[in-house]
């Protein structure tokens, strides 16, 4: 299920403040569209509200229990600024898809993964996020590298940065053919940046960026927008292990924001700073995860998870932590398709046959028997009368035979005969004997019986 924010002008009138709508996309299309119309000043109130949380949190001691009751407190507190008296479809208890959150620039700083589904809250769910914007290039390009930047840009960095770059390294070495780069901070330039993020499908950046993108000390420089100009759809999955990485506001295009612009498919950072410790253990858990699975959905969900299972540092650290991703619909394996096909093919044809069978009268199987009798007595009366050896005519033991001797019409006698010897495009021979026996066996004249039988057998006199 895809949910979209969209930015909209303050009802104050007030052009430097916005309010926001909020609405979510079902797969049963409905002639009204619920929209949630969020008032600006309190969602920017609420926000000044959980910076402030978050602070207080990162220094305390608080239990695993005491935190999740406050961040309940919190979401309670977004759901009523954002839904009031509604209720969105994953509070139901059948909800099972995934969800993507689809922001405005003005509005992707903001917790949406505090809100709650009917079983917790959306970081515990597989909740990704998606991007609005006029520009985006995608041309399917074919690489194979895995391209390291360490840039530490802080003396107090570098220890950590390099750490986790042998660390990286490592893991990708001993679990992947794939040929591996570094650039490290003497090495990072502009040109060689270029260079090789245009030849790799795996980027991991570790080190400090800022929410307006990925410094050059060296050269003294920034680039960020810059990024999301070019085409770099060869790149596959982008961790950005980096403070502020996921960011972006109403003035600055962030960092993530850049590189899926630029045609990136998943594209994983934080919202706020992240601590080294957490830094170092989040991008050793997802790429173990990742090239064990080959899935970055389900290496981020077992990221978070582990995060989860950490003090407050690494739980605080999950809410931060964003996968901006394509939003996927489930699919079924191919023999279990071919299966389900199969049982519906069946149960239509079996409910087409017990409609057909609805369409004529009932029909005694006793007749039935003697219909079929009758049949046998025909064929040897035929080939009697072939050799000139016809019996005398006697009376018939068969209903139908009877009913049909009785007939004065002898152009409908016929007609009968043949109706029931010959093959009929809709009915089978069970069938045409049931039409007739009920029309002979109908309290009217002969003449409307005649009418009848042409009428619903088809046959032209």
């Amino acid at each position: 299920m895809k949910i979209r924010i969209l930015t909209k002008p303050s009802k104050d009138g007030n052009p430097s403040q916005f309010d926001a709508e909020l609405f979510w996309e079902e797969k049963k299309f409905r002639p009204v569209e619920v929209i949630c119309s969020i008032d600006g000043k309190s969602l920017l109130e609420f926000q000044k509200d959980w910076e402030r949380f978050l602070r207080q949190v990162l220094p305390s001691n608080i239990g695993k229990k005491e935190l999740r009751e406050k961040i309940s407190k919190k979401a309670n507190a977004l759901e009523q600024i954002v839904f009031g008296k509604k209720t969105p479809p994953w509070k139901e208890i059948h909800f099972s898809e995934e969800i993507l959150i689809q922001t405005d620039p003005e509005f992707t700083f903001f917790p949406w993964e505090i809100l709650t589904t009917h079983k917790g809250f959306f970081y515990e769910w597989p909740v990704y996020r998606g991007i609005r914007s006029e520009v985006f290039h995608f041309e399917p390009k074919s690489k194979n590298g895995f391209l390291l930047i360490e840039n530490p840009i802080r003396e107090d960095l570098i220890p950590s940065v390099k750490k986790e770059g042998s660390v990286i390294r490592e893991i990708w070495k001993s679990q992947s053919k794939t040929p591996i780069k570094t650039l490290k901070p003497d090495h990072l330039k502009t040109v060689r940046f270029w260079e090789e993020i245009s030849e790799a499908s795996y980027l991991h950046y570790a080190g400090h960026s800022l929410p307006e993108g990925i410094p050059f000390p060296k050269e003294n420089r920034m680039i960020g927008d810059e990024i999301g100009k070019t085409k770099l759809s060869n790149l596959k999955i982008v961790f950005l292990n980096s403070c502020y990485s996921a960011h972006e506001s109403k003035n600055t295009t962030g960092l993530a924001a850049n590189f899926l612009k630029a045609g990136a498919e998943f594209v994983l950072g934080f919202l706020t700073p992240v601590e080294t410790e957490v830094a170092e253990l989040t991008s050793k858990i997802f790429w173990t995860e990742y090239l064990k699975t080959k899935s970055a959905k389900k290496a981020f969900e077992r990221t978070k998870f582990e995060l989860n299972k950490s003090d407050n540092k690494y739980q605080v650290a999950e809410l931060s932590f964003l996968c901006f991703a394509p939003l996927e619909e489930k699919k079924y394996p191919p023999l279990l398709s071919a299966v389900f096909v199969t049982v519906l093919i069946g149960l239509f044809l079996f409910g087409w046959n017990l409609i057909r069978e609805k369409e004529v009268f009932p029909f005694d199987k006793r007749e039935m028997k003697a219909v079929e009798t009758d049949k046998v007595e025909n064929t040897f009366e035929q080939t009697k009368t072939k050799t000139n050896l016809s019996p005398p005519s006697r009376i018939s033991d068969n209903p139908l035979t009877n009913r049909i001797n009785l007939l004065t019409d002898q152009n409908f006698q016929r007609q009968i005969k043949t109706f029931l010897k010959e093959d009929h495009p809709l009915l089978d021979s069970e069938a045409r004997h049931r039409l007739v026996l009920e029309i002979l066996e109908t309290e009217i004249s002969e003449d409307r019986k005649f009418y009848e039988f042409k009428r619903r057998s088809g046959l032209e006199e």
